[in-house]
């Protein structure tokens, strides 16, 4: 067996530990590590951003962490190979505090945190390159040089990528740095998108965050270190869920929605009757959150869909695109948005 699990930007700790979402994650996990199972994996490649909040970890989150992931490695005898993204270090100028090597290192077999570090993963030898900062730029720029490995993986942010649905980077690492690799695997960026000859590949986070990630694929992937094919498992569940009132019926099994973010667009057709009904019924099945949208005017059922489905971030960055008023640079104003915005969700909620 010559194939290893490559996942990233798990974000433990996300939406203020949601019990909804907690429970999200903990049905990935074991759907996660069956796979594994099933495939007699051995090596987890993780591309970094395993903790959500920069600035502090609170005991249910670390709970939460070692009890899905952590303490399921540990009983398999699992050996992960992690490099640290930006969401692990304290800092933003440089990596030394960083929380996994604080509080993960029992578990990680190689920790790659200062600087990169070439790897023999089952007889390949795999460059590894750890969140690039201010303070260890050079050494990563030296290594992104002269390193001869065929693979490498890290935590980069290159210029053209999507980082979020329709906004693209601006800036960062330009892609030709990487033309000698035969394959580029990175963490950072939640939509998973490849670059031409699927070279350089951006894996995606495993988990639906919020509404702008409706409808997109999340989960994990296999690679074949020989023959360099990557292979994407889709993550079974959703978080967030849309349906039209009219295609509910009375053989519509409502617990499908439990502990989901649940949209009902709401036909024009659809009686007042039916509609608390479904209220109701949705309600008693658990779903974490209903909100009830009227129907717009128009035919085209998927241009209504992506109207009403689009979450507070994606509506700016509407408004940012429709603004001709706007004389900065439009895509550098949505990232900068996309990271206060980012920043704000962090702050936890008291409950």
């Amino acid at each position: 067996m010559n194939r290893v699990a490559v996942i990233s930007d798990i974000h433990f700790g996300a939406r203020s530990e949601n019990v909804n979402y907690t429970e999200y994650q903990k049905n990935f996990f074991e759907f996660f590590f069956k796979v594994i199972d099933e495939e007699g994996i051995t090596e987890i490649l993780n591309l970094g951003d395993v903790f959500d909040r920069r600035k502090f970890v609170n005991f249910q989150t670390l709970r939460n962490m070692k009890k899905f992931y952590y303490d399921q490695l540990a009983s398999r005898g699992l050996n992960e190979h992690f490099l640290i993204g930006n969401h692990d270090t304290y800092f933003k100028s440089t990596n030394d505090i960083n929380s996994p090597s604080l509080i993960l290192t029992p578990y990680i077999k190689n920790l790659i945190w200062k600087e990169p570090k070439i790897l023999n993963i089952l007889g390949e030898q795999i460059l590894f390159v750890p969140w690039i900062s201010s303070d260890n730029k050079d050494i990563c720029l030296e290594y992104l040089s002269n390193a001869s490995t065929k693979i490498i993986v890290g935590h980069f942010e290159i210029n053209g990528f999507e980082m979020n649905k329709g906004v693209y980077c601006d800036h960062g690492i330009e892609p030709n740095i990487f033309e000698k690799f035969d394959l580029v695997l990175s963490g950072h960026f939640h939509q998973k998108s490849s670059g031409p000859n699927r070279r350089i590949n951006y894996v995606g986070s495993p988990f639906e965050m919020n509404w702008g990630d409706y409808g997109e694929d999340r989960g994990f992937h296999l690679l074949d270190l020989s023959s360099k094919e990557l292979t994407f498992i889709k993550n079974p569940f959703t978080l967030f869920k849309a349906i039209s009132s009219e295609e509910i019926t009375d053989r519509t099994d409502y617990n499908f929605y439990r502990n989901s973010f649940v949209k009902v667009i709401v036909n024009s057709k659809t009686s007042p009757k039916k509609i608390d009904l479904i209220r109701e019924k949705m309600m008693l099945a658990g779903v974490a959150d209903l909100k009830l949208i009227e129907e717009l005017p128009v035919t085209d059922e998927q241009l209504r869909l992506n109207v009403n489905l689009v979450d507070t971030l994606s509506m700016i960055h509407e408004h940012i695109d429709n603004d001709d008023m706007i004389t900065i640079d439009k895509n550098s104003l949505k990232i900068f948005i996309s990271e206060v915005y980012k920043d704000a969700m962090d702050v936890e909620i008291e409950t």
